[in-house]
């Protein structure tokens, strides 16, 4: 009985070419924007999620006393201490990082060196493509696939050295350990380059990781099976007194921990978050409520096209039912014709969303989402969305014309479009939808241009920021920008003490004076 109903359904659309093309392709282009708002919603959702036994992986916040806010660093000597008397804590990790100079051969970057415990490795999972890492000798560094190729090129780097902190007379060589694979930008931890904690220099000088006034970005615990978070983090406010003795400046509240899969999630509640944030919500439910309206529009659409041409198929209804047709099987012959049709728009839909995630991933560098059709949840995303389009579509126009009676059908008391209220009712809707959509992106088009001309005190457009490794450095990159035509002034702004950096302003004549090149600048 059902291949009979695709049959029929299949010899019916036929006969209506243009019904069928316009409807696969308006689904069609809905349905690969659905894809795009699942996609997008999983890669929101799965921050972090490869890490081994990530629910005993908590990383400890500071709440400050003076604005009740969260914070991201913790004194450096607050982890060896809760190591050692919290007996819930199996092992704690510490993580930080510094802009510094990198030299091999000639060349010469400014790059972000990350420094961590030699256990951050059996924290955190991070694939390697060669060499196996291991913090614990302080002489290796760890990178990643793109500086490989960026310092090595199709040379194997394992074993050679490069030269750190090469503006400085404290010069630092270390030998590249192995080669990791570039992280996914679904994870809270990114980093290129990876070496000891003990490698890291705070001036001319090793920080005191001992003292807690010195402050890192992170602070990881890894708990003991059975430890929850209430229990450890009643035990670390016994830390807060000894912090704010070091730091009356800077007192806290509390130590608070947080579990790893909520670091992405939380990200925008923490300052001083020395992690990568997680995508904004509004990114994910904005993407997948333009998907839902753009479906809705395009379901309507169906549904008045579906009832507008069963005008010319009101006899063979009528035939049917005089016949001993029940309005069940109407229903179901109906509904196998959405079928076929939603089916059809969704193989469409499959193809378009390459073009279309392609175009998102290169709008928001942010994201990297892939099209895997392999994927388990994505196949049963559309399966889903295949059985909720059809009733969407199609379940209206299957009971609204089944439910009409031969008699009233061969009297032609019975027909479709023109002042009837349903068709008014499902328009309307259908270009409700679509207004809303228009005046949604109008909306956040006018929203940005406002934000780009807001007046902010000060004409913002022609000043350039840089920033510095060292403080010291301004003096020496100021005398070098004075050279660029087109620089009217200078101005050092220092940044947060804790990383010795300067932040540089200085505007510029036009909009072709720059500083992709400073002379005299290395």
């Amino acid at each position: 009985m059902l291949y009979h109903q695709f049959i029929l359904a299949l010899r019916n659309l036929r006969r209506n070419g243009r019904y069928l093309i316009i409807n696969v392709l308006g689904l069609g282009i809905a349905l690969g924007f659905c894809i795009l708002g699942w996609l997008n919603y999983r890669f929101a959702n799965t921050f972090d999620y490869w890490h081994h036994e990530a629910d005993r992986v908590v990383r400890v916040k500071m709440i400050k006393a003076s604005n009740n806010d969260q914070y991201g660093f913790c004194p450096a000597a607050l982890g060896p201490k809760v190591a050692a008397d919290v007996p819930g804590v199996a092992t704690a990790c510490r993580y930080d990082s510094r802009m510094t100079v990198v030299k091999r051969g000639d060349e010469v970057f400014n790059e972000w060196l990350t420094f961590a415990d030699d256990n951050f490795f059996q924290f955190f999972d991070f694939e390697s493509v060669t060499g196996q890492p291991n913090l614990s000798d302080r002489s290796k560094v760890y990178i990643d696939e793109a500086t490989a190729l960026k310092y090595f090129g199709k040379e194997n780097p394992v074993g050679q050295n490069l030269l750190f902190y090469a503006d400085t007379d404290q010069r630092l060589s270390l030998t590249v350990g192995g080669v990791l694979k570039k992280m996914p930008l679904n994870s809270s931890l990114r980093f290129e380059l990876i070496t000891h904690l003990d490698n890291q220099l705070d001036g001319n000088k090793k920080p005191d990781y001992h003292s807690w006034k010195y402050l890192t970005d992170a602070l990881f615990l890894r708990m003991k099976p059975g430890t929850n978070s209430a229990d450890l983090n009643a035990a670390l406010q016994a830390y807060v007194a000894p912090h704010n003795a070091a730091r009356p400046d800077w007192t806290v509240q509390s130590f608070q921990v947080e579990a790893l899969q909520d670091w992405a999630h939380n990200s925008r509640f923490t300052r001083s978050n020395g992690l990568w944030p997680g995508v904004p919500p509004a990114a994910v439910w904005g993407n997948m409520t333009m998907a839902i309206l753009l479906l809705m529009t395009a379901a309507l659409n169906f549904a008045n096209m579906t009832i507008s041409i069963c005008n010319r198929r009101l006899r063979e209804i009528g035939v049917r039912k005089v016949m001993g047709g029940t309005r069940a099987q109407l229903v179901r012959q109906l509904l196998s014709e959405a079928f076929v049709v939603v089916t059809m728009a969704t193989l469409v839909g499959m193809v378009l969303a390459f073009p279309i995630i392609e175009w998102f991933n290169n709008t928001w560098k942010f994201t990297s989402l892939k099209v895997d059709y392999s994927n388990p949840g994505l196949q049963l995303f559309l399966f889903a969305i295949v059985g909720l389009t059809t009733l969407l579509a199609g379940s209206y126009p299957a009971f609204y014309i089944s439910s009409f009676k031969p008699s009233s059908i061969f009297r032609g008391g019975v027909l479709f479009g023109g002042s009837n209220y349903f068709s008014r009712v499902m328009m309307g809707l259908q270009v409700a939808i679509s207004m809303v959509s228009v005046v949604v992106g109008l909306s956040f088009a006018r929203n940005a241009e406002f934000n780009r001309t807001a007046d902010i005190g000060f004409d913002y457009q022609p000043i350039l920021q840089a920033w510095l490794p060292q403080g010291g450095d301004y003096q020496r990159f100021e005398n070098a920008v004075k050279e660029i035509p087109g620089v009217l002034a200078t101005a050092p702004s220092p940044a947060f003490a804790r990383f010795r950096v300067q932040h540089v302003l200085f505007p510029v004549q036009g909009r072709t004076a720059g500083i992709h090149s400073v002379p005299g600048w290395k």
